[in-house]
């Protein structure tokens, strides 16, 4: 299925889907029972089960959180080993449900700048092909906390191999470019927030990162963190 639909997102002018009906309901505390007979979003203040702009309000707010969910599953994909594949529409926020739904035609109706989800994951995309230590850096966890909602981790340069074993120098299969790796030693730490507010944490980077080492948060205007006794907030 699309990956907007796995994060929650709801279409107010389609059919609705079991789960989502299921969801809805329970958003809404209306009795699973009373939504049999719901096939779309007015349906359901059609039918006096919730005004429509208690239902638009909880609507909005899945999909805003959908939203959110789909950057933070790009950042992962985007900063961790191996190719980041990207199944066409879903940098433009495009929806759908299990095959054959799951492909819809292209929306380039979306494809413009003033697309967010577009936007955010053009970045992304650009911060890797920047930073050759999301490429070929080595992985090392540093959050992890069951039941936590962050999950950190750093990836790292050092010397001259990476983590594919090439000694000295990489390749760039771009334009064939012979890069030294030594030219690229570094560090990056990427980090996801799962929970739906805001989360601040200390992640221990001992073991990764010396004292005084300033990190630059590339996806907002460059905000420096300082890892500080050990770590970083």
């Amino acid at each position: 299925p699309r990956i907007m639909r796995v994060f929650g997102n709801i279409e107010a002018d389609r059919l609705l889907y079991p789960g989502q009906r299921n969801r809805i309901a329970k958003g809404l505390g209306i009795e699973p029972a009373k939504m049999k007979n719901v096939f779309t979003i007015p349906d359901i203040w059609r039918q006096d089960l919730a005004s429509r702009s208690q239902v638009m309000a909880f609507v909005n707010q899945q999909n805003e959180l959908a939203r959110r969910r789909v950057k933070a599953a790009f950042i992962l994909q985007m900063g961790y080993p191996g190719s980041p594949t990207i199944y066409y529409g879903d940098e433009l926020g495009m929806t759908g449900y299990h095959d054959p739904d799951n492909r819809r035609q292209m929306r380039w109706d979306k494809a413009h700048s003033g697309n967010e989800m577009l936007s955010a994951i053009s970045r992304m995309a650009q911060i890797r092909a920047q930073h050759q230590v999301l490429k070929t850096g080595d992985l090392v966890t540093l959050m992890a906390e069951e039941g936590g909602s962050v999950h950190a981790f750093g990836r790292s340069i050092q010397g001259t191999r990476d983590a594919l074993g090439n000694r000295h120098y990489t390749v760039n299969y771009y334009t064939g470019e012979r890069l030294l790796i030594a030219q690229h030693n570094g560090r990056a730490i990427v980090a996801v927030n799962k929970a739906r507010a805001a989360n601040m944490v200390s992640i221990d980077v001992s073991d990764f990162a010396p004292e005084g080492t300033v990190f630059y948060d590339n996806l907002n205007d460059n905000r420096e963190y300082v890892v500080e006794n050990g770590k970083i907030t």
